[in-house]
């Protein structure tokens, strides 16, 4: 602010004075809210949250922050007054988007100016997938296996479903011995055992299993 006062005495003689002063203007502050792993899964379910304001804030509680598909815990000031951290747990089972976000208005900076608010979002895959397996019910062409049928190799065949898929690996434990093949079209297998081993085996049972992974990474089994 710039002021000045002109003055004039009896004689007439005029004069003047000035004088400045300056201010501030105190802006509206903001933050800026970072899920910092790009993706959750049934492995990793938990990610650090960073909220970066503009200003100190002032007021800023767990209580201005909500969060879509998982919870917020354990906020906390960092060595830089600008930065809080905190820990987003994505639901379980839950596959989709979940967000963590600032209320605006919820805290404000020293001269008292309500702040922004601000979200961020995460894919969240927490759902495993489910395959089935399922032997068919032969491994001979009678279920039996004869002296000419233990000198060969005997093709175990079954089909997979559920979320398995082409490509997945199966294992046949027989006999303490494990063999493996890939799905194929159809979601049907075929894994050539030696007789010996069926020959061989203790209890007489073809023990099999199926793994998937999804697209998100998660793993599961099925027998």
């Amino acid at each position: 602010v710039d002021a000045s006062v002109t003055t004039t005495d009896a004689a007439g003689n005029s004069a003047s004075s000035s004088d400045t002063e300056s201010y501030s203007v105190a802006g509206s502050p903001s933050v800026l809210v970072n899920i910092v792993d790009s993706a959750l899964n049934v492995a990793d379910t938990s990610s650090q949250v960073t909220f970066t304001f503009t200003e100190a804030p002032v007021g800023f509680t767990a209580s201005d922050i909500t969060a879509a598909n998982g919870t917020v815990s354990a906020l906390a000031a960092t060595a830089d007054p600008l930065v809080f951290t905190a820990t987003f747990t994505a639901s379980s089972p839950f596959t989709g988007t979940g967000s963590v976000s600032v209320t605006p208005g919820s805290y404000s900076n020293a001269a008292g100016n309500p702040g922004s608010g601000n979200t961020d979002t995460v894919g969240i895959d927490t759902a495993p997938p489910a395959p089935t397996i399922t032997l068919d019910a032969n491994i001979t062409a009678d279920d039996i296996l004869n002296i000419a049928e233990a000198g060969q190799s005997i093709p175990v065949t079954g089909v997979v479903g559920g979320d398995a898929k082409v490509g997945d690996t199966v294992t046949l434990t027989v006999n303490g011995n494990t063999f493996t093949g890939l799905v194929t079209a159809g979601g049907v297998f075929s894994i050539n055992v030696p007789g010996a081993d069926l020959a061989a085996d203790a209890d007489k049972t073809v023990d099999a299993s199926v793994t998937t992974t999804d697209a998100a990474g998660n793993s599961a089994s099925s027998s």
